[in-house]
């Protein structure tokens, strides 16, 4: 079952699988290696930190959050 993904203010965004985070037309948009999060630019790039069920960004905002 994917994790649902919520943003910062609590807006439902789309979905996790364990290592791809998808918006709501089916698109990766951000990749989850370990603790690191990249955005799927080319060439992709850190953008943040994740730990436990949510990823902060550089600046320690909210990326977003993780919910069953």
């Amino acid at each position: 079952m994917q994790k649902q993904v919520y943003d910062a203010n609590g807006k439902h965004t789309g979905t996790f699988d364990g290592e791809y985070v998808y918006n709501f037309s089916g698109k990766m948009v951000l990749r989850v290696d370990d603790d690191e999060v990249y955005n799927m630019e080319m060439p992709c790039r850190y953008v943040g930190v994740f730990e436990g069920e949510q990823a902060r960004d550089l600046s320690g905002s909210i990326l977003f959050r993780l919910e069953d």
